[in-house]
């Protein structure tokens, strides 16, 4: 692990000089160092996004002295992630705003500029853009969203019925007021009716009672028939809400705990990991 030089401080996102991207542009038109063949290439191209910068950088430190900020970093080569990482090292003048020097040592190409000192400056001025952890929200966004908004009324009294009324529509508010083709089957819809009717006193039996009333076999059979494809089928999922399957029954016969895991599955809370059996059992 690299110690941290004399004089310098471990770099993070509250002191690191910020770079912005005049900077970054005014440095690299005006230094010869980067106008070579060798930066104007598509490894060199490649350097500057954040899918290398992000992950490459590491071990920063850095040092004030008046205006100038001398920031160090390693850089992990991009093919030879084992190998000793390249010390690059960015001077800069936070005063004028100017990056002095932003150079690679130990690099073959950093006497004509090369691909780490560009990846490094340009993480820099990555980091300059993030938004402080401790950013203010403007008072007069927060004093507008305090207010009491009179809730929206429909212009048309029809739209909702407009909207009931075409075939294909699959949006929320389609869900939301149509009756579904297997709601009579569904322990979720069933639920919400019983306790509609009622909740003042529900009970367990009661509402197994209200079930089998309402269920009747051949929409059952249409309903099996409709789900065979399993996640294939749209009912199979809502079919599946709230109800105790095949595979968990066993686990739900010796559950104690009210809320826990097995109820979080029961009610799609929890996605089940997919083994190489059940990624079996799909295909």
């Amino acid at each position: 692990m690299s110690k941290i030089d004399v004089g310098f401080l471990k770099g993070d996102s509250d002191n690191l000089p910020r770079v912005d991207s005049e900077m970054v542009n005014e440095f690299y038109v005006t230094n010869m160092q980067f106008l070579s063949a060798e930066v104007r290439n598509v490894k060199t191209q490649r350097s500057t996004k954040v899918s290398y910068g992000d992950n490459a950088v590491g071990y920063v430190q850095l040092k004030r002295e008046g205006d100038v900020c001398t920031v160090k970093g390693k850089l992990t080569p991009e093919h030879k992630i084992h190998k000793k990482g390249y010390n690059v090292c960015a001077v800069i003048n936070e005063k004028e705003q100017e990056v002095i020097s932003c150079t690679c040592l130990g690099c073959p190409a950093s006497e004509g500029g090369c691909k780490h000192g560009v990846a490094f400056l340009l993480w820099l001025h990555r980091r300059s853009e993030e938004p402080s952890v401790t950013s203010t929200v403007d008072m007069s966004l927060m004093a507008l969203l305090k207010k009491d908004v009179p809730p929206l009324k429909p212009r048309d009294p029809t739209f909702v019925e407009e909207v009931l009324a075409m075939k294909d529509c699959e949006g929320v508010l389609f869900k939301f007021h149509k009756k579904q083709k297997y709601e009579d089957v569904s322990i979720h819809h069933l639920f919400i009716k019983y306790m509609k009717q009622n909740s003042g006193n529900p009970s367990v039996e009661d509402f197994l009672l209200s079930a089998v009333q309402t269920m009747t076999d051949p929409l059952c059979v249409e309903a099996e028939n409709s789900t065979k494809n399993q996640s294939e089928s749209k009912d199979w999922f809502e079919l599946r809400f709230g109800r105790i399957t095949a595979s968990i029954v066993y686990e739900a016969a010796k559950c104690k705990t009210l809320s826990g895991a097995l109820t979080e599955k029961i009610l799609g809370a929890a996605q089940p990991i997919e083994t190489k059996a059940i990624m079996r059992g799909k295909s």
